[in-house]
C-alpha cells in the first residue's frame, strides 16, 4: 500500500505478484483520475491521463497551499487495517510506502523563513 501511484506495484511491473495493491487516498483531485485510471494494473494509462490532465497540479496546489496532501497516517493505517484483517497466523509480506518526504519540499510555516529570506523557494 502507497499514496505514491508512480510507486505502486499497479505502476511498477510487479501486480501479478502481489496479492493486493492498496492506494492510500489523497486529497489531490488529480490523483483521483489516476487512481480511477489504474483500474488496468501495469498500463501507462493513469500517466496518461495524467500528462492529459497536468492542469489539475495547478487546480490542486491552489487548492493545498502549503498544505500537505499526502498523509502518512493514511498508509500506515490501511497497513493497521491489513494485518487487522489477515491476522498473525499466517506469513504476510507488506510493503507501506508512503510519500512524505518527497513533496512538498517547501519548510512548514512555523520555519519557513528562519533560513532564507521570504520569496526564495516559495515555490516547491
Amino acid at each position: 500500500m502507497t499514496d505514491n501511484l508512480l510507486a505502486s506495484p499497479r505502476h511498477r511491473g510487479t501486480f501479478a505478484a502481489y496479492t493486493s495493491a492498496t492506494l492510500a487516498s489523497t486529497s489531490l483531485f488529480g490523483n483521483r483520475i489516476r487512481e480511477a485510471t489504474s483500474i488496468f494494473p501495469d498500463t501507462a494509462l493513469p500517466r496518461l491521463a495524467a500528462a492529459a490532465l497536468s492542469f489539475l497540479s495547478a487546480y490542486d496546489m491552489t487548492l493545498h497551499g502549503e498544505r500537505n496532501p499526502f498523509d502518512s497516517e493514511r498508509t500506515y493505517a490501511a497497513a493497521r487495517s491489513l494485518l487487522a484483517r489477515e491476522g498473525l497466523n499466517t506469513p504476510l509480506f507488506v510493503w507501506a510506502q508512503p510519500l512524505p518526504p518527497h513533496a512538498p519540499y517547501l519548510p512548514p510555516p512555523s520555519t519557513k523563513y528562519k533560513l532564507l529570506a521570504k520569496g526564495q523557494l516559495d515555490l516547491a
